[in-house]
């Protein structure tokens, strides 16, 4: 990532519910968006269910949850991670996930 992007996103820990609320609290009515990835790494590592739903805290600041449904969308159920967990996303974004792993993308907007 750019040194000059890096300035403006705060990067936390995957599944750490503790620093995401924190950095709610802080810095949420500057925040425009937190993206969520539903399986993470190379290896699919699953998302704590209480992480992916405390992601809602979003609406308490108007911050986007955007969830990246790349590895997870349509694998994990016809509506990705979203219908797996039970959580709605405001946007999804499924890029390979669409075209079998080829560049392909495409946004929802989920709500």
């Amino acid at each position: 990532m750019p040194a000059a992007i890096r300035t403006y996103m705060i990067s936390l820990p995957y599944n750490d519910i503790e620093l995401f609320e924190r950095a709610m609290v802080e810095h949420g009515e500057g925040i425009g968006s937190r993206r969520a990835g539903a399986g993470h790494g190379q290896r699919c590592i699953l998302p704590d269910l209480a992480w992916l739903q405390r992601g809602r805290l979003c609406d308490e600041f108007g911050v986007v949850l955007i969830f990246d449904e790349v590895k997870t969308g349509f694998a994990a159920g016809a509506r990705g991670a979203q219908e797996y967990f039970g959580v709605r996303a405001d946007l999804a974004a499924y890029a390979k996930a669409m075209g079998n792993g080829f560049p392909v993308s495409a946004g929802c907007r989920s709500r």
